[in-house]
């Protein structure tokens, strides 16, 4: 597949935004609260854990989140605390803070927790419908493609925006290589095509 070279100057948050993205990325997963609330954990899938590592180097956060094997665990601060009160005051995500959305926190849920699928790709999700049908539209409105709600599990249709959404915005290298990652093969003919198009129209050879 051709790559567009956009990676110079990707689009940088800092540690605190980065932090309470992952924070709010693990609570929409059900995670697992201790006794008082000071240690969030959250189980993850192995091959996700080079992203995780390159984010936690990236924005210096080996003090706030700690893996081993298939669990991550995030480690008590006064915004990790702030945010599980906030977000879950039963224990789980009752409703949605759109001061705190954005397609940078939507980016990050899909790199560390999304699945293919023979023909799809998919988030598993355990949230409240009324909680599902708001992030919904949020992600329809940050990344301009649909997550649509099947019970237990979302599909992201189109899947191949998220790719053209990264190369656009001049995102991190490791966030496309993840997306690229999670391609059907449907969808990685379909991508070629776009690109080849793109390169085209702007007379590359």
């Amino acid at each position: 597949m051709h790559c567009i070279q956009t990676y110079k100057n990707p689009k940088q948050i800092n540690q605190l935004q980065a932090l309470e993205n992952l924070t709010i990325v693990l609570l929409l997963q059900k995670p697992i609260f201790n006794s008082s609330k000071r240690l969030i954990q959250v189980p993850f899938n192995e091959n996700k854990i080079l992203f995780l590592e390159e984010y936690i180097l990236r924005y210096n956060l080996s003090s706030h989140v700690t893996y081993k094997e298939n669990l991550v665990t995030l480690h008590h601060s006064i915004t990790v605390e702030n945010l599980v009160r906030d977000w879950t005051p039963k224990g789980q995500v009752i409703g949605i803070n759109p001061n705190k959305v954005s397609s940078d926190l939507f980016m990050l849920w899909i790199c560390l927790f999304a699945k293919k699928t023979d023909k799809n790709v998919i988030i598993e999700t355990e949230l409240e419908d009324q909680v599902k049908l708001t992030i919904c539209r949020f992600f329809r409105l940050y990344l301009q493609t649909n997550l649509i709600d099947r019970g237990n599990i979302f599909q992201i249709r189109p899947f191949t925006n998220l790719i053209l959404k990264s190369y656009q915005e001049n995102r991190f290298l490791e966030e496309t290589k993840e997306l690229n990652n999670l391609l059907t093969d449907k969808d990685r003919n379909k991508l070629k095509k776009i690109l080849n198009s793109w390169e085209d129209y702007n007379g590359v050879s």
